[in-house]
């Protein structure tokens, strides 16, 4: 199993020290002139992109001039991705509300908009399938692709092996799962199986609050515990990358890839 780490702009610096495999690598950077010179500068200290990252891709976006910029980025970026030695594109499963992730919207909860995301995401698929690479849904609660069960039937629109998703379990987690999570984390990993190439490792924490309020916190200082669910997925996808991702300190990354290596040891 392969560690990356998304830590800020230090990420790299961070990553070197800790000797992880890879960081994240935007999608826009290996779309514009001289991406090709970044990601050779990426080489040239032994990482390697861990995903390429196109969050702006949101096919439910209605910014009509937005939607054409992520598009251009898109089309731009995907022939170039194989190259790079990295297969997962990571796009927004599809949220109507224009922050992408940090907002709702009824539509989003609906069976059609299933039928609305596959039409858009169609000619993508193809040209990710030319490619040889994944076009990979990030999940979200907030989104449209928020359970196991919402991504399958996407993908059982578009047929295509090439549509995956990142496991980001925490992504997936309601409030009330959020107390005693590792069922439903073990249950989710078998769903999955075969589904995804990549996994995002992070910990929630719920704040006091008469509102539902729920924040990312380290590693290790959340609700879940990680290590019974990373065996799982070290049995179900033993060539997974493990990107431990939302990291805000040095020190906190040290901390969370120390256990991280201690737990698929």
């Amino acid at each position: 199993m392969k560690l990356g780490l998304v830590c800020g702009p230090d990420s790299i610096r961070i990553a070197q020290k800790l000797k992880v495999d890879g960081v994240s690598f935007n999608a826009s950077d290996l779309a514009a002139e001289g991406g090709q010179e970044k990601l050779r500068a990426l080489r040239s200290v032994q990482l390697e992109p861990c995903q390429i990252a196109a969050y702006g891709f949101n096919p439910l976006l209605t910014d009509a001039a937005e939607r054409s910029n992520q598009e251009k980025i898109l089309a731009a970026a995907i022939p170039l991705v194989a190259a790079t030695g990295c297969r997962d594109l990571v796009i927004n499963g599809g949220n109507r509300h224009p922050s992408g992730y940090a907002g709702s919207h009824p539509d989003n909860f609906t069976e059609s908009v299933l039928d609305e995301i596959a039409v858009k995401l169609e000619p993508w698929v193809a040209l990710c399938e030319a490619a040889g690479v994944n076009l990979t849904i990030e999940p979200h609660v907030q989104c449209a692709i928020n359970t196991p069960e919402r991504f399958l039937q996407l993908k059982s629109r578009l047929c295509s092996k090439r549509l995956m998703v990142t496991l980001d379990l925490c992504n997936f987690l309601a409030f009330s799962e959020l107390w005693h999570p590792t069922a439903r984390l073990l249950r989710i990993c078998e769903q999955l199986q075969g589904h995804y190439e990549s996994v995002h490792l992070k910990n929630l924490g719920a704040q006091p609050g008469t509102h539902i309020h729920v924040n990312e916190v380290p590693f290790l200082e959340g609700h879940v515990d990680w290590a019974p669910v990373l065996k799982v997925i070290k049995q179900n996808c033993p060539q997974a990358y493990l990107i431990l991702e939302k990291v805000k300190t040095e020190s906190e990354a040290e901390i969370g890839i120390a256990a991280i290596r201690r737990m698929i040891a």
